[in-house]
Parts: C-alpha cells; structure tokens; sequence
C-alpha cells in the first residue's frame, strides 16, 4: 500500500472514530430536567416560544414594537430546538395544571401563571405595562 493510501486510510478510520464517539455522546446526553428562574424578580416573565411558530412572531412583534423587554424582564426560551427549554416549559405548564395535551406556545410564565397564545399573552403585557406606569 502506497503512503497517499495509507494516509487516506487513516483519515478515514479517525474521522469514523470521532464522528461515532460525537453521535454516542449526543445520543445519551439528556436534558438537566431542572427548571431554573434565573433572575425571575418581581414583574420578570419567561416567554416559552417556537422558532417557526406564527403566533409566537405576533407576540415577539409587540414585544419588540412596544419595547416591552426594555420594561419588563423577560426571558426568551425557544422550545422548538432545545431540549431542556421544552423541558423546562413541559414542568411550567405542570406548574400552572395545564394537561400535557394542551401544552403549547406561546406561553408566558410569570408570578406562578401561565397565559396561553398569543391573544392571552399580549392581554397580560399589556397589563403589566399598565402597572408600570
């Protein structure tokens, strides 16, 4: 066997190495299960959102036009793409004794409650910036 073969060969063999030994460990790491409230005080809300998900984008809309996160603080989780805020967001809506069936975004999370699409949601910011002033 000539060296560029050989070389090639074992290219192959490591890079197959690395590529199983990342697929095993991403396939046994599993999420915390841990809900942290990081730096949730008085009038702090965590708003569970889905990256593609319609009515989550109208409630980022108010947010954003209204600079609401320059009022309130508000902690975004998007759900869609990470494990742990899904998590985090199924043991919230236990929390608030939302069945598991009924479990979707928008949700936002504030004071022990739940608010529920975009509708409830954008209602309760409204509020809260109502009590602000």
């Amino acid at each position: 066997m000539n060296k560029a073969k050989r070389a090639v060969l074992i290219f192959v063999v490591v890079s197959l190495v690395i590529i199983l030994s990342l697929f095993t460990i991403l396939k046994y790491a599993k999420p915390t299960g841990k809900v942290v409230y990081e730096n949730l005080t008085y009038g702090g809300i965590i708003f569970y959102y889905g990256a593609e998900c319609p009515h989550c984008a109208n409630v980022e809309k108010y947010i954003e036009e209204n600079n609401v996160d320059s009022k309130i603080n508000i902690i975004k989780k998007e759900v869609y793409h990470d494990k742990n805020n899904a998590l985090e967001l199924q043991q919230t809506a236990k929390k608030c004794k939302i069945n598991s069936n009924e479990i979707g975004v928008p949700l936002i999370y504030s004071e022990g409650r739940c608010y529920i699409g975009d509708v409830d949601g954008i209602n309760f910011l409204k509020t809260k910036i109502e009590e602000i002033k």
